[in-house]
Protein backbone atom coordinates (compact mmCIF):
# COMPACT_ATOMS: atom_id res chain seq x y z
CA UNK A 1 0.00 0.00 0.00
CA UNK A 2 1.19 3.54 -0.71
CA UNK A 3 1.81 6.21 1.95
CA UNK A 4 -0.66 9.08 2.41
CA UNK A 5 -0.02 11.83 -0.14
CA UNK A 6 2.15 9.68 -2.36
CA UNK A 7 1.35 8.30 -5.79
CA UNK A 8 -0.92 5.25 -5.42
CA UNK A 9 0.59 1.81 -5.89
CA UNK A 10 -0.19 0.79 -9.45
CA UNK A 11 -1.92 -2.44 -8.45
CA UNK A 12 -4.08 -0.59 -5.92
CA UNK A 13 -4.93 1.85 -8.69
CA UNK A 14 -5.86 -0.99 -11.08
CA UNK A 15 -8.33 -2.34 -8.52
CA UNK A 16 -9.86 1.13 -8.11
CA UNK A 17 -10.04 1.60 -11.90
CA UNK A 18 -11.72 -1.78 -12.38
CA UNK A 19 -14.28 -0.85 -9.74
CA UNK A 20 -15.07 2.52 -11.37
CA UNK A 21 -15.30 1.03 -14.88
CA UNK A 22 -17.71 -1.63 -13.67
CA UNK A 23 -19.87 0.97 -11.90
CA UNK A 24 -20.05 3.17 -14.97
CA UNK A 25 -20.79 0.19 -17.19
CA UNK A 26 -23.64 -0.79 -14.87
CA UNK A 27 -25.05 2.74 -14.91
CA UNK A 28 -25.02 2.87 -18.71
CA UNK A 29 -26.71 -0.52 -18.89
CA UNK A 30 -29.40 0.59 -16.42
CA UNK A 31 -30.12 3.66 -18.56
CA UNK A 32 -30.16 1.57 -21.74
CA UNK A 33 -32.72 -0.81 -20.23
CA UNK A 34 -34.90 2.12 -19.14
CA UNK A 35 -34.79 3.62 -22.64
CA UNK A 36 -35.68 0.27 -24.19
CA UNK A 37 -38.67 -0.09 -21.87
CA UNK A 38 -39.82 3.31 -23.16
CA UNK A 39 -39.39 2.19 -26.80
CA UNK A 40 -36.40 4.51 -27.39
CA UNK A 41 -34.52 1.70 -29.11
CA UNK A 42 -31.80 3.66 -30.92
CA UNK A 43 -30.41 5.52 -27.89
CA UNK A 44 -30.87 2.36 -25.80
CA UNK A 45 -28.61 0.41 -28.14
CA UNK A 46 -26.03 3.20 -28.36
CA UNK A 47 -25.79 3.62 -24.58
CA UNK A 48 -25.40 -0.13 -24.22
CA UNK A 49 -22.47 -0.07 -26.66
CA UNK A 50 -20.78 2.64 -24.59
CA UNK A 51 -21.37 0.56 -21.45
CA UNK A 52 -19.90 -2.48 -23.23
CA UNK A 53 -16.82 -0.40 -24.01
CA UNK A 54 -16.48 0.53 -20.34
CA UNK A 55 -16.66 -3.17 -19.53
CA UNK A 56 -13.80 -3.72 -21.99
CA UNK A 57 -11.79 -1.17 -19.98
CA UNK A 58 -12.44 -3.27 -16.88
CA UNK A 59 -11.09 -6.43 -18.52
CA UNK A 60 -8.12 -4.60 -20.00
CA UNK A 61 -7.28 -3.23 -16.56
CA UNK A 62 -7.54 -6.76 -15.19
CA UNK A 63 -4.98 -7.66 -17.86
CA UNK A 64 -2.71 -4.91 -16.50
CA UNK A 65 -3.28 -6.23 -12.98
CA UNK A 66 -2.13 -9.78 -13.77
CA UNK A 67 0.58 -8.75 -16.23
CA UNK A 68 -0.91 -9.51 -19.66
CA UNK A 69 -0.40 -5.85 -20.59
CA UNK A 70 2.08 -3.17 -19.55
CA UNK A 71 1.37 0.55 -19.23
CA UNK A 72 3.79 1.27 -22.09
CA UNK A 73 1.76 -0.85 -24.54
CA UNK A 74 0.11 0.84 -27.52
CA UNK A 75 -3.20 -0.75 -26.47
CA UNK A 76 -3.40 1.61 -23.48
CA UNK A 77 -3.80 4.58 -25.82
CA UNK A 78 -6.28 2.68 -28.01
CA UNK A 79 -8.33 1.86 -24.94
CA UNK A 80 -8.77 5.55 -24.16
CA UNK A 81 -9.42 6.84 -27.69
CA UNK A 82 -10.61 4.10 -30.04
CA UNK A 83 -14.23 2.94 -29.82
CA UNK A 84 -13.73 0.12 -32.33
CA UNK A 85 -10.78 -1.35 -30.41
CA UNK A 86 -12.84 -1.41 -27.20
CA UNK A 87 -15.79 -3.05 -28.95
CA UNK A 88 -13.65 -5.80 -30.48
CA UNK A 89 -11.81 -6.35 -27.20
CA UNK A 90 -15.12 -6.81 -25.38
CA UNK A 91 -16.40 -9.44 -27.79
CA UNK A 92 -13.09 -11.31 -27.84
CA UNK A 93 -12.91 -11.35 -24.04
CA UNK A 94 -16.47 -12.64 -23.74
CA UNK A 95 -15.73 -15.29 -26.35
CA UNK A 96 -12.60 -16.43 -24.51
CA UNK A 97 -14.39 -16.83 -21.19
CA UNK A 98 -17.38 -18.65 -22.67
CA UNK A 99 -15.01 -20.97 -24.51
CA UNK A 100 -13.08 -21.66 -21.30
CA UNK A 101 -16.34 -22.40 -19.49
CA UNK A 102 -17.42 -24.78 -22.25
CA UNK A 103 -14.07 -26.59 -22.15
CA UNK A 104 -14.57 -27.21 -18.43
CA UNK A 105 -18.12 -28.54 -18.78
CA UNK A 106 -18.32 -30.26 -22.14
CA UNK A 107 -18.82 -34.03 -22.32
CA UNK A 108 -16.04 -33.95 -24.93
CA UNK A 109 -13.43 -32.66 -22.48
CA UNK A 110 -11.29 -35.80 -22.73
CA UNK A 111 -11.43 -35.69 -26.54
CA UNK A 112 -10.30 -32.08 -26.49
CA UNK A 113 -7.43 -32.89 -24.11
CA UNK A 114 -6.36 -35.66 -26.49
CA UNK A 115 -6.40 -33.22 -29.40
CA UNK A 116 -4.32 -30.76 -27.38
CA UNK A 117 -1.77 -33.47 -26.61
CA UNK A 118 -1.51 -34.35 -30.31
CA UNK A 119 -1.04 -30.70 -31.19
CA UNK A 120 1.65 -30.28 -28.50
CA UNK A 121 3.56 -33.32 -29.76
CA UNK A 122 3.13 -32.15 -33.38
CA UNK A 123 1.15 -35.26 -34.23
CA UNK A 124 -1.52 -32.82 -35.48
CA UNK A 125 -0.95 -29.58 -37.39
CA UNK A 126 -2.57 -26.41 -36.10
CA UNK A 127 -4.96 -26.45 -39.05
CA UNK A 128 -6.01 -30.07 -38.45
CA UNK A 129 -6.36 -29.38 -34.73
CA UNK A 130 -8.68 -26.43 -35.38
CA UNK A 131 -10.78 -28.45 -37.83
CA UNK A 132 -11.27 -31.33 -35.41
CA UNK A 133 -11.90 -28.93 -32.52
CA UNK A 134 -14.63 -27.18 -34.52
CA UNK A 135 -16.18 -30.55 -35.37
CA UNK A 136 -16.49 -31.40 -31.66
CA UNK A 137 -17.88 -27.95 -30.93
CA UNK A 138 -20.58 -28.25 -33.61
CA UNK A 139 -21.61 -31.73 -32.46
CA UNK A 140 -21.92 -30.53 -28.86
CA UNK A 141 -23.92 -27.46 -29.92
CA UNK A 142 -26.87 -29.79 -30.61
CA UNK A 143 -27.27 -30.28 -26.86
CA UNK A 144 -25.17 -27.59 -25.13
CA UNK A 145 -26.19 -23.95 -24.80
CA UNK A 146 -22.57 -23.06 -24.05
CA UNK A 147 -21.38 -24.65 -27.30
CA UNK A 148 -24.07 -22.72 -29.20
CA UNK A 149 -22.89 -19.53 -27.51
CA UNK A 150 -19.28 -20.20 -28.55
CA UNK A 151 -20.36 -20.65 -32.17
CA UNK A 152 -22.53 -17.52 -32.06
CA UNK A 153 -19.64 -15.48 -30.66
CA UNK A 154 -17.28 -16.86 -33.30
CA UNK A 155 -19.76 -15.69 -35.92
CA UNK A 156 -19.90 -12.20 -34.38
CA UNK A 157 -16.10 -11.95 -34.29
CA UNK A 158 -15.92 -13.04 -37.94
CA UNK A 159 -18.40 -10.30 -38.86
CA UNK A 160 -16.32 -7.75 -36.96
CA UNK A 161 -13.19 -8.85 -38.81
CA UNK A 162 -14.98 -8.52 -42.15
CA UNK A 163 -16.49 -5.14 -41.23
CA UNK A 164 -14.63 -3.68 -38.20
CA UNK A 165 -16.86 -0.60 -38.06
CA UNK A 166 -20.22 -2.37 -38.09
CA UNK A 167 -20.94 -1.99 -34.38
CA UNK A 168 -19.60 1.56 -34.25
CA UNK A 169 -21.79 2.54 -37.21
CA UNK A 170 -24.87 1.16 -35.44
CA UNK A 171 -23.91 3.05 -32.29
CA UNK A 172 -23.83 6.29 -34.32
CA UNK A 173 -27.14 5.45 -35.99
CA UNK A 174 -28.72 5.01 -32.56
CA UNK A 175 -27.72 8.52 -31.53
CA UNK A 176 -27.66 10.67 -34.67
CA UNK A 177 -29.60 11.62 -37.78
CA UNK A 178 -27.48 10.73 -40.81
CA UNK A 179 -28.02 12.14 -44.30
CA UNK A 180 -26.65 12.44 -47.83
CA UNK A 181 -26.82 16.00 -49.19
CA UNK A 182 -25.98 15.00 -52.76
CA UNK A 183 -28.99 12.68 -52.89
CA UNK A 184 -31.18 14.91 -50.69
CA UNK A 185 -31.71 11.83 -48.55
CA UNK A 186 -31.98 11.15 -44.81
CA UNK A 187 -30.18 7.82 -44.56
CA UNK A 188 -31.00 6.91 -40.96
CA UNK A 189 -32.57 8.22 -37.75
CA UNK A 190 -32.55 6.85 -34.20
CA UNK A 191 -36.27 6.06 -34.42
CA UNK A 192 -35.59 3.63 -37.28
CA UNK A 193 -34.36 1.13 -34.66
CA UNK A 194 -36.73 -1.63 -33.59
CA UNK A 195 -36.75 -3.82 -30.47
CA UNK A 196 -34.94 -6.69 -32.24
CA UNK A 197 -31.98 -4.38 -32.81
CA UNK A 198 -31.48 -4.17 -29.04
CA UNK A 199 -31.03 -7.89 -28.33
CA UNK A 200 -27.35 -7.04 -27.79
CA UNK A 201 -28.39 -5.39 -24.51
CA UNK A 202 -29.25 -8.82 -23.06
CA UNK A 203 -25.80 -10.18 -23.97
CA UNK A 204 -24.19 -7.13 -22.40
CA UNK A 205 -26.30 -7.62 -19.25
CA UNK A 206 -25.10 -11.23 -18.94
CA UNK A 207 -21.45 -10.27 -19.49
CA UNK A 208 -21.64 -7.45 -16.94
CA UNK A 209 -23.12 -9.68 -14.24
CA UNK A 210 -20.47 -12.32 -14.91
CA UNK A 211 -17.76 -9.62 -14.67
CA UNK A 212 -19.16 -8.24 -11.40
CA UNK A 213 -19.19 -11.70 -9.81
CA UNK A 214 -15.62 -12.29 -10.99
CA UNK A 215 -14.44 -8.94 -9.58
CA UNK A 216 -16.17 -9.41 -6.23
CA UNK A 217 -14.51 -12.80 -5.83
CA UNK A 218 -11.14 -11.30 -6.74
CA UNK A 219 -11.48 -8.41 -4.27
CA UNK A 220 -12.76 -10.68 -1.52
CA UNK A 221 -9.77 -13.01 -1.79
CA UNK A 222 -6.90 -10.62 -2.53
CA UNK A 223 -5.41 -10.98 0.96
CA UNK A 224 -5.27 -14.77 0.79
CA UNK A 225 -1.73 -16.02 0.38
CA UNK A 226 -2.70 -18.60 -2.26
CA UNK A 227 -4.38 -15.94 -4.40
CA UNK A 228 -1.40 -13.59 -4.03
CA UNK A 229 0.97 -16.38 -5.07
CA UNK A 230 -1.19 -17.20 -8.10
CA UNK A 231 -1.28 -13.55 -9.21
CA UNK A 232 2.47 -13.25 -8.67
CA UNK A 233 3.07 -16.37 -10.78
CA UNK A 234 0.84 -14.95 -13.53
CA UNK A 235 2.87 -11.75 -13.59
CA UNK A 236 6.18 -13.62 -13.71
CA UNK A 237 4.92 -15.85 -16.51
CA UNK A 238 3.68 -12.92 -18.61
CA UNK A 239 6.94 -11.01 -17.97
CA UNK A 240 8.86 -14.02 -19.26
CA UNK A 241 6.65 -14.36 -22.34
CA UNK A 242 7.05 -10.66 -23.07
CA UNK A 243 10.83 -10.88 -22.66
CA UNK A 244 11.02 -13.84 -25.06
CA UNK A 245 8.85 -12.06 -27.64
CA UNK A 246 10.92 -8.89 -27.41
CA UNK A 247 14.16 -10.83 -27.91
CA UNK A 248 12.61 -12.65 -30.85
CA UNK A 249 11.51 -9.36 -32.45
CA UNK A 250 15.04 -7.90 -32.14
CA UNK A 251 16.52 -10.94 -33.86
CA UNK A 252 18.07 -12.62 -30.82
CA UNK A 253 18.17 -16.43 -31.01
CA UNK A 254 19.09 -16.88 -27.34
CA UNK A 255 15.52 -16.92 -26.01
CA UNK A 256 15.81 -19.64 -23.36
Amino acid sequence: MSEIGSKPDKFDFYIKLMDVCLSNSEELLRNAITLRKNSSFGPAYSLAVLGFEELSKYWFTFGLFIGIYQESDEEVSLLQTNHIYKQHLGWQTLSNYILAEWLEQTIYKSEFEELWTKLSTKELSAKAYQRKFNELLKIDSESSNLAKAVLDLDDIIRKLKNDPKIMDSRRNQGFYVEFDLTKREITSTPDSFIYEHTIFIDTFDFFLNFSKDYFLELKGNLKRRKVQETISNFRKAFDLIRSILEKHETGSTDIL
